[in-house]
C-alpha cells in the first residue's frame, strides 16, 4: 500500500466503508512501522503481521501465550 497509490486508495476506501457499516476492521501483512503507521493515519487500528511476530500453530498458541502473560507480569513487577 506504500508503494502504489491504487492500493493506498483501496485501503482507504475498504477501512471508511467498514468505520461507516461499525465494523473493526484487522489489517493483515504489517511488516514494518512505515505500513503500521499508514494503517493507523486511516483509521484502521487493529493489525497482524510478521512486524508483530512470526506464525505459530494453534497447537504451540496456549503456550506462546502463557509465556507472554508471564514476561508481562514479570515486566510489571
Amino acid at each position: 500500500m506504500l508503494s502504489a497509490k491504487e492500493d493506498a486508495g483501496i485501503v482507504r476506501a475498504l477501512v471508511g466503508l467498514a468505520q461507516g457499516l461499525g465494523i473493526t476492521v484487522a489489517a493483515e501483512g504489517i511488516q514494518d512501522y512505515a505500513q503500521q503507521a499508514s494503517l493507523l493515519r486511516t483509521g484502521c487500528e487493529q493489525g497482524q503481521g510478521h512486524l508483530y511476530g512470526d506464525i505459530i500453530s494453534a497447537e504451540r498458541t496456549p503456550d506462546v501465550l502463557e509465556a507472554e502473560t508471564v514476561s508481562l507480569q514479570v515486566a510489571k513487577a
